[in-house]
C-alpha cells in the first residue's frame, strides 16, 4: 500500500478552494487508496492553522468533518530522522525530520 504524507498546506488549499485536482487526492484517501502518515508537529500544525481567524473566514467548509477524518484515518508516527536539504522553508522542520515508520516507501505530496 502507497504510504504518503501530505503537507498542511495542501489541506488548507482544499478548505479554501474545494480544487478538483484536491478533491481527488481527499477521495482517494478516504477510498483506502494510500495511507496517509501524519505525525504530531503535523496534527499540531493543522489544527493552529485551521483556527486562525483570517483563514476560517475564506474557507468553503467547516474544517471540522476534515480534521475528523485526519484524526481518524491516519497513521501517526514519532519517529524523526533529521534530514537537511530536503525543505525549502526553514520555518518547516516537521516535514524534514518526518520519517515514515517501519522502511516501506512513502511519497511525500506538497
Amino acid at each position: 500500500m502507497l504510504r504518503a504524507v501530505i503537507d498542511t498546506n495542501l489541506l488548507v488549499r482544499y478548505l479554501l478552494t474545494h480544487g478538483s485536482t484536491l478533491a481527488r487526492l481527499i477521495a482517494l484517501w478516504e477510498e483506502d487508496r494510500f495511507v496517509y502518515l501524519t505525525s504530531p508537529a503535523i496534527l499540531a500544525e493543522l489544527r493552529d492553522v485551521v483556527q486562525r481567524p483570517a483563514l476560517r473566514a475564506r474557507f468553503c467548509a467547516d474544517p471540522q468533518p476534515l480534521l475528523d477524518l485526519v484524526l481518524a484515518d491516519t497513521e501517526q508516527t514519532s519517529v524523526t530522522v533529521v534530514v537537511s536539504g530536503v525543505c525549502r522553508d526553514p520555518k518547516d522542520p516537521k516535514m524534514r525530520s518526518f520519517s515514515p515508520v517501519r522502511s516501506r516507501a512513502a511519497l511525500t505530496i506538497w
